[in-house]
């Protein structure tokens, strides 16, 4: 009859635990994708703010900083007849 308790209790303490750290895994991946969302809002918010995307044919909007580019990229030249390559 002891052991027979004992096994039960165990079985539902294991219950327990599972069903606990399934609802904690929801809450927290919930919290989780608010955050995330929220960050993306304000990324929009700021990127959309500097004026770079209202003229949808900008084609002359650099990844760099500047008239600075580095040996790799060319704008005029595809890379395989850069002056650079293969240096």
């Amino acid at each position: 009859m002891k052991k027979r308790i004992n096994l039960r209790l165990i079985l539902i303490a294991g219950i327990a635990v599972i069903v606990t750290m399934v609802c904690m895994t929801g809450i927290y991946y919930k919290l989780f994708q608010g955050q995330v969302r929220k960050d993306l809002q304000i990324n929009a918010r700021l990127l959309s703010g500097t004026g770079l995307f209202d003229d949808p044919d900008n084609t002359n909007v650099s990844p760099f900083y500047g008239d600075f580019l580095p040996p790799y990229y060319s704008r005029t030249l595809p890379l395989s007849v850069h002056p650079s390559y293969g240096k």
